[in-house]
This record gives C-alpha cells, sequence and structure tokens, in this order.
C-alpha cells in the first residue's frame, strides 16, 4: 500500500517537472523570436508621390480699352501786357484841349503855358485793368526839354486822384510832342502815348 502511493507521486512529480519544462521551453522560444524581431531595422514607409495636379486653364480677363479723356483746357494767368495813358486838362488847369475824336491828344498853351494832368492804366492779357500796388512803375517824358522820370507803384492810379496831385502834372512852356511811356520795371509791360503841344495866342484871349 505505502509503495503504490510513493509510485503514485513519483509520477505526479515527473509530469509536473515535464510540463514546467515545456512551458520554460515555450517562454525561451518566445524571447528568442522578440529579440530577434528587435534587431531588425523597421521599415520606412515612403509615401508614394500622387498623380500631380494640372492647374485649370484660367481665363484671361477681358481687355479694357483705355479711354483717353482729353485735358480740359485751362486759360493761363493773365499777365501784364500793356499800359494806356489818360491825360487831361483839369479845371484849375492852364490850357486848351484841341483834340480831335479818335485822335491822338493836342492842347493849345494859354498865354505861353500849358498845364495838363496824367496817368495811366494796366491792361492784363486778358484784358481786365490791373488793379493793385504791386507794379513798379517808371514814367519816361521824352519832348523838346528834359523832363524827370516818375516813379509809382500803383498799377492803375485813379484818375481824380491822380489829376489833383502834383505828381502826375505837367507844367509846359515849350511847344512839340511829348512822348509819354510807362513801363512796369517788373514785368517789361509797357505803353506809350504822345501829345502835341501847340503854342497858341500869346495873351491868352
Amino acid at each position: 500500500m505505502a509503495d503504490q502511493q510513493t509510485q503514485k507521486r513519483g509520477m505526479t512529480l515527473r509530469s509536473a517537472l515535464t510540463t514546467i519544462g515545456v512551458l520554460v521551453g515555450i517562454v525561451a522560444s518566445l524571447i528568442a523570436i522578440f529579440t530577434w524581431l528587435g534587431t531588425l531595422s523597421p521599415q520606412e514607409t515612403v509615401a508614394e508621390p500622387g498623380p500631380s495636379a494640372t492647374p485649370a486653364p484660367v481665363a484671361p480677363e477681358p481687355a479694357i480699352d483705355a479711354v483717353t479723356e482729353p485735358l480740359a483746357s485751362v486759360a493761363p494767368p493773365a499777365i501784364l501786357a500793356s499800359f494806356r495813358f489818360i491825360p487831361g486838362i483839369t479845371g484849375s488847369s492852364m490850357g486848351r484841349d484841341k483834340t480831335v475824336d479818335g485822335g491822338l491828344p493836342v492842347y493849345e498853351m494859354w498865354a505861353g503855358k500849358l498845364s495838363i494832368s496824367y496817368t495811366w492804366a494796366g491792361v492784363m492779357s486778358d484784358n481786365t485793368q490791373a488793379e493793385g500796388t504791386w507794379c513798379s512803375m517808371r514814367i519816361d517824358i521824352a519832348g523838346p526839354v528834359t523832363i524827370p522820370a516818375h516813379t509809382d507803384n500803383e498799377c492803375s492810379p485813379d484818375p481824380v486822384s491822380a489829376f489833383s496831385s502834383i505828381g502826375h502834372r505837367l507844367e509846359l512852356t515849350v511847344a512839340g510832342e511829348y512822348t509819354l511811356t510807362a513801363t512796369d520795371m517788373i514785368t517789361g509791360a509797357t505803353g506809350s502815348t504822345t501829345i502835341t503841344v501847340q503854342p497858341g495866342p500869346a495873351n491868352g484871349s
């Protein structure tokens, strides 16, 4: 009886040892397989290029004809162009006005003397009258006698005030032709007139 139990225990122990040996072999095999797999280089995944996309054709924009607008004509600024003289005899002056309509001024002395006044008016290129004191005027009077030049900054002196000014008055005692010339020294614009002085009666009658 004791011998049988001993045999059964021996068989059970051998069976257990066999099973353990099998399991150890399996584990060793798995370790070897994983170790071998770890030594392999991982394969790189290379993306295959896909078909190249062809850009869709772009329709050209319709050409726009350039419309050239004509430049508006701009009138140039008016500039000082010339001068006109305004001579005359005031009520207190000596002499007589003998001017014929449309002709050059003609004056007759009174008792051997003539006193006349004069002024000028600047004329712009657009035919308007120049106004203001921005001119640099020189008035030259050429004739049988020497008369000093007169300077002024008025482009168009008022006739009323000019005729009452001694600076705008000529006292003549010699008959002949006198040319009055107005020149703006800044722009060079100029204008002139000629007056004729006649002797007249000696006694002023």
